[in-house]
């Protein structure tokens, strides 16, 4: 046996250390850890060794790792630093319980020490283990039987699988043992190898599926076993809480951090580390075919920075996330009234040194919320909805009016509502809450979601001060779709809105009818082209009379969108289709009653050009292109028809009743003959 010492002290602090090892008749073979073993399955190395009793007990355990035997001091200079473990390691702290490394297993004792890592190939491995006292490192190596090196370990890069470490009622408690290297079958979930996370499933087995699946997240300092919503959950309902622990920082922020962390300055690419590992979970579960875990009805939902969890993977994953929520979220984290910033210097260094991030992008990009909604205007984000309030002074308020109508404004779907909470009370939307949840769980992956906005009937958020604008208010509130109505074929989607109808609750609608902006979001079925004409009906649910006709294309971001849509506090059928009109034709229509939207509109072939004609009076005008069905013609349109084949333009209708039984009339010239007149009358 040789000992080597290896210590960060300057020599007379060496010379000192050394003396007090010594002086406590602490001897090399005695100042090492024992009973080192190694064994490898579900992809992992597990290495496990008796811990060092005799005081003064060391601070740090090093784990090295060869492909060559590890039997002397000397070869841990060639060997990799695999990671490092405090003295205690065998215990759970934030559980409050032993680790266990195998389910079947018993848990570890007081006294063991370990670490897992996760080779990255097949490949034959040697392990030590040393023990380090403030920096001073005993290399020692013994390699008989109960030494502190041992090998050879075969292994091979596999999936990894996370450890069943107890059952609490419904509640399946597990750890995953995180892997800080790419295997190729999972990628790294931190940046330091031997920590280990928790995580709760939470599923009643008696009940039967397919179940539906929330992810929620607890928020900054708080824990898993806090994050759970239990009561506002269906019966057979999976529910995935997790952890954010970063020893020893208290946080993540649900995202990662840089690769030199917990040590400064901030340096390299910041990795999402955390997002992946949330959805490496959420894979296991849905991988699990006794669960019964439904993939078109994946949510998440969180408190503060659990908030922020739910609106980070609503943003960058709405292909997995059907909807998304939660309560005092940032939408951003350089406003003044964010007071977290030791949190972002920490993860993520200075927002002047804005490293690149492993999503390709500057990690203060990421956080630009604002910015990633441009980004995705015509992708989109998943369905979202936020309480926010204006008295937070630790997420704050400043940035989330903006914010709010930035998402309005690039017709996301996403719903806001706001009081005078603070960020740790409750507030006048409270009660709503669990409502909101909810109808979150309604929406789908596999179903088209229409999205409603209109600066009218919203409230007003202000500009950022906490004085400015509604003390309480919501906005994209006050429509309510009928989720359940919802259906898409290859020809058309079809679904039930109205203004909502509910005294009892705040979002009530203060109007009884409104123009609203409409956008179809996640439409998989129906064909989506710049060459298509898409009608859009509304009928009464009960009497199917035709209550509203237009006409439309796709929009700037490619997405099927009609203005100035009609809804009342009565709830509308609405017909969204593909159409191939008999061209040309004329068309007046919309929804022709007071405080409705009138559309004037040609339906024709690319190839033709032509004019368009509205009138009020009714008649007959002889021309030399065919007869005039009106004596007031009136040019709204001239030119050549765009690639679809439709102009259309519309105008509000007065809120006059006196208006009722008026008639308009559209008549167009196309290739130097009249078309048949078309009219509609307020009704």
């Amino acid at each position: 046996m040789q000992l080597l010492v290896r210590a960060s002290l300057r020599p007379a602090g060496r010379l000192v250390a050394l003396t007090v090892l010594l002086s406590a008749g602490l001897c090399a073979q005695v100042q090492l850890p024992t009973d080192v073993r190694a064994e490898f399955r579900n992809g992992q190395t597990f290495v496990t060794w008796r811990e060092i009793s005799a005081t003064p007990t060391p601070t740090l355990y090093r784990v090295y790792r060869s492909a060559t035997p590890i039997a002397r001091a000397s070869d841990i200079a060639t060997a990799e630093l695999i990671g490092e473990q405090r003295a205690g390691s065998y215990w759970n702290a934030r559980a409050a319980r032993p680790f266990r490394l195998l389910q079947s297993a018993t848990p570890l004792q007081q006294g063991e020490g370990f670490l897992v890592t996760t080779p990255t190939q097949s490949r034959s491995s040697y392990y030590a283990v040393t023990a380090s006292w403030s920096g001073l490192e005993n290399r020692s190596i013994v390699t008989t039987k109960g030494g502190n090196s041992v090998g050879p370990i075969l292994e091979a890069a596999q999936a990894i699988r996370p450890v069943l470490q107890a059952v609490s009622g419904i509640a399946e408690e597990y750890v995953e043992f995180l892997p800080d290297r790419d295997n190729g079958f999972v990628r790294p979930h931190t940046n330091r190898g031997g920590r280990a996370l928790n995580f709760q499933v939470v599923v009643d087995r008696t009940k039967t599926g397919p179940r539906l699946v929330v992810l929620v997240f607890h928020s900054r300092g708080g824990s898993w076993k806090t994050a759970r919503i239990d009561s506002w959950l269906p019966s057979n309902a999976i529910q995935i809480a997790f952890d954010d622990d970063n020893d020893p920082y208290l946080t993540s922020m649900w995202f990662g951090n840089h690769e030199a962390f917990p040590n400064g300055p901030a340096q390299g690419k910041v990795h999402d580390y955390s997002e992946r590992r949330v959805l490496w979970t959420l894979s296991q579960v849905l991988s699990d075919a006794s669960l019964q875990a439904d993939p078109t009805r994946i949510y998440a939902y969180g408190y503060s920075f659990g908030a922020m969890a739910a609106l980070g993977l609503g943003t960058r994953y709405p292909d997995v996330i059907a909807a998304a929520g939660g309560s005092v979220p940032a939408f951003g984290i350089t406003h003044p009234d964010f007071s977290l910033t030791q949190d972002t210097a920490q993860l993520f260094g200075t927002q002047a040194q804005n490293l690149d991030s492993s999503l390709g992008e500057k990690i203060w990009d990421v956080f630009d919320y604002p910015q990633q909604l441009v980004k995705r205007a015509t992708s989109g984000v998943a369905p979202m909805h936020f309480l926010v309030g204006r008295a937070d002074n630790v997420t704050g308020w400043s940035e989330k009016p903006a914010f709010m109508r930035k998402a309005r404004d690039e017709r996301q779907p996403m719903r806001f509502y706001w009081d005078v909470r603070s960020h740790t009370t409750s507030g006048a939307w409270s009660n709503v809450e669990p409502a909101l949840v909810q109808e979150m769980l309604e929406v789908r992956l596999d179903k088209p979601f229409p999205v409603f906005t209109s600066p009218r009937i919203d409230d007003r958020a202000g500009d950022g001060n906490r004085l400015d604008g509604d003390a309480i208010g919501t906005i994209g509130g006050y429509v309510q779709v009928d989720f359940s109505s919802i259906v898409e074929t290859t020809t058309k989607v079809e679904f039930d809105v109205g203004l909502r109808k509910d005294p009892t609750r705040l979002d009530d609608a203060k109007v009884a009818t409104a123009l609203v902006d409409c956008t179809l979001r996640r439409v998989s079925k129906m064909p989506l082209r710049s060459d298509r004409v898409y009608s859009v009906r509304s009928f009464d649910p009960v009497s199917n009379a035709l209550l509203e006709e237009r006409f439309t294309v796709l929009d700037s971001r490619g997405l099927v969108s009609i203005d100035n849509f009609y809804v009342t506090k009565a709830k509308r059928h609405v017909v969204v289709e593909v159409v191939a009109p008999v061209t040309p034709t004329p068309f007046v229509g919309g929804s022709m009653v007071p405080g409705g939207y009138l559309e004037l509109a040609l339906l024709g072939n690319p190839s033709q050009s032509g004019i368009l004609f509205y009138g009020l009076l009714p008649g007959s005008l002889a021309t030399p292109w065919g007869q005039l069905g009106m004596l007031d013609p009136t040019v709204i349109w001239g030119g050549a028809l765009p690639q679809a084949g439709l102009v259309h333009f519309g105008l509000e209708i007065p809120n006059d009743n006196g208006l009722r039984g008026l008639s308009v009339y559209a008549q167009a010239l196309v290739n130097l003959k009249l078309t048949s007149a078309a009219q509609a009358q307020v009704r």
